[in-house]
């Protein structure tokens, strides 16, 4: 069990920026704004880009809206990560992230990686979870990995978070404060969802 703590600040901040941008968010369990996202991909590191992995996240936990990419690659001989931020709409400096993934890890194309397989494997886990429990409700995606395999297999691990039946949100002092649960799936490389226990 995990616990958001939400300050009265942080709240403040949100509003600023949802209401400084007019553009509509994008979800990323939602299939038409997964097209979206892959335009977005694409256009920010180029079609043709060979990445090690990618990495969606949300702008917060319990949302599934997106907040950011996060992807690693080679460029002349050196890895690096990157970070696209979707709420600033910056892309920082790969330079001052160098990791070590050659021979970890396969590349493919950034045009290459299959985002419409997330809504639907997102689908199926909120079944496998509601099929087990009738405990929780209000399912969101919090992040998809996608990792390339030196075979250049493409495998995938991702959060789905939700809350608990009739538990409330609570305030604590100038704090408000909802429990969320979140569990962990992997998609192997011939799209079979298993649960990580």
């Amino acid at each position: 069990m995990k616990q958001i703590t939400y300050c009265a600040i942080a709240i403040f901040g949100f509003l600023v920026v949802a209401c400084s941008n007019p553009l509509k968010s994008l979800s990323i369990n939602n299939p038409e704004d997964l097209t979206e996202l892959k335009t977005l991909l694409t256009e920010t590191y180029g079609e043709d880009t060979e990445l090690y992995t990618l990495d969606i996240t949300a702008v917060d936990h319990l949302t599934s809206d997106f907040e950011s990419f996060s992807v690693d690659f080679n460029q002349d001989d050196i890895d690096f990560q990157q970070y696209y931020s979707n709420s600033r709409k910056t892309l920082d400096d790969p330079k001052k992230a160098r990791i070590e993934k050659k021979g970890k890890y396969g590349k493919i194309k950034a045009s290459g990686f299959n985002l419409d397989q997330i809504s639907v494997k997102f689908e199926e886990a909120v079944k496998f979870i509601e099929d087990a429990s009738d405990e929780y409700e209000d399912f969101t995606l919090y992040s998809w990995k996608f990792e390339v395999n030196k075979d250049q297999k493409v495998t995938s691990y991702f959060y789905v978070e939700a809350t608990k039946k009739g538990e409330a949100t609570t305030r604590e002092g100038r704090n408000i404060v909802t429990n969320y649960y979140d569990f962990r799936f992997e998609v192997d490389e011939n799209g079979v969802l298993s649960i990580d226990q």
